[in-house]
């Protein structure tokens, strides 16, 4: 079934109508016309069975039927700091953190982050909904601002488990072997933060930085990877190891 973000205050009658992109979506990408079925989701955990009554060349009326408020699997929250890389590999970052379910992403201006790199909010925003729409997802990603580092980690809750891959520390710990034994009962991880570096990596200050906060520093493996590679091979292995994924 074809799902579109749609914000909860559009979601209070009992018709909603959908221009701009939503409407060139179930137009021209799916051709849809009267009578066909989607599922709107506000991103807060609604979702709404909705029938389209008509298909004008601006816009889409659908009405509303069921209402379902989703329950996100009882995983503690996972939040990335990820250090500013350039514009389309934030872009990427932030579509994968959807899909593999983190709750927050923290960008983090740091002393190798692009240079002239500037946040990019509405992008950020709309790439994620449009991740969750197509994962499934019921809730949205959280997005910050752009912070440096110490504020990144000023924002943090207490008592979370905190890692920091790095690939000047090979002899690490994994990130499995670094985070708690994993139990039926998830909930005894209040939560956990991992930082990632930018292109050209944290500098050993940084690092510092982070291991006064609570950091352990990890290890992703002998090779180096990318800084968006970095965070979705983090991510994942993070999650599993939750049980978020499966």
């Amino acid at each position: 079934m074809p799902r579109l973000f749609v914000p909860t205050e559009n979601l209070a009658g009992g018709q909603v109508t959908l221009e701009g992109e939503p409407h060139r979506y179930l137009t021209r990408v799916l051709r849809f016309g009267a009578g066909a079925q989607v599922d709107l989701f506000d991103g807060r955990g609604l979702e709404v069975a909705a029938t389209i009554l008509r298909a004008g060349s601006k816009g889409v009326t659908l009405e509303l039927g069921e209402r379902r408020h989703a329950t996100p699997r009882p995983t503690p929250p996972v939040t990335l700091l990820q250090g500013l890389p350039r514009a389309e590999k934030m872009d990427l970052v932030i579509q994968k953190a959807t899909e593999l379910g983190a709750t927050r992403v923290v960008p983090v201006r740091a002393t190798r982050s692009a240079t002239g790199q500037q946040a990019r909010g509405d992008r950020w925003t709309k790439i994620a909904q449009e991740a969750a729409r197509q994962c499934g997802r019921a809730d949205s990603l959280i997005l910050s601002s752009v912070v440096p580092l110490d504020e990144a980690i000023a924002s943090l809750k207490a008592r979370t488990t905190r890692i920091v891959p790095w690939e000047e520390a090979p002899n690490a710990r994994s990130i499995g072997r670094a985070l708690p034994p994993a139990t039926d009962d998830s909930a005894k991880i209040s939560g956990v933060d991992v930082l990632i570096g930018p292109e050209g990596g944290l500098t050993a200050e940084e690092v510092a930085v982070a291991r006064a906060a609570g950091f352990e520093v990890v290890t992703l493996g002998p090779r180096i990877l990318r800084t968006e590679t970095a965070a979705i091979a983090a991510l994942a292995i993070i999650q599993d190891h939750l049980g978020a994924l499966g």
